[in-house]
């Protein structure tokens, strides 16, 4: 059984008594709702963007002597231009992921799982 905190059993360090369940639920505002309808609109869009119309400089010019040991095996295998758009391509998605965690627009569980 879960205790009060002014009563005089209450222990402070049991853990039952910071349940998840015994928070309140709090009610999502206007702009909450309305970001959660746009942020996979958005997420999509930050995805398309990055991938296929801005052009990143720093990711198009990669000098392979500045890379790791595995970066570089990767580099020699993939060739600079494919090298490169991978890694634009892997921040595509990490943009569209935090697009879709702040937005909230689906649950950041599913977002992670989706990042994975």
């Amino acid at each position: 059984m879960i205790e009060k905190k002014n009563s005089p059993d209450y222990d402070p360090l049991d853990m039952a008594n910071y349940r998840i369940e015994q928070l309140p639920k709090r009610e999502k505002s206007g702009f909450e709702r309305r970001m959660a309808q746009f942020g996979g609109p958005i997420a999509i869009l930050t995805f398309l963007l990055l991938l296929l119309v801005v052009k990143i400089p720093f990711l198009d010019n990669i000098d392979p002597t500045i890379l790791g040991k595995r970066a570089a095996e990767r580099y020699q295998e993939l060739g600079a231009v494919e090298f490169s758009r991978t890694n634009v391509a892997m921040l595509a998605i990490f943009a569209s992921a935090i697009v879709l965690w702040i937005t909230e627009a689906i649950p950041h569980y599913l977002t992670s799982l989706m990042v994975r």
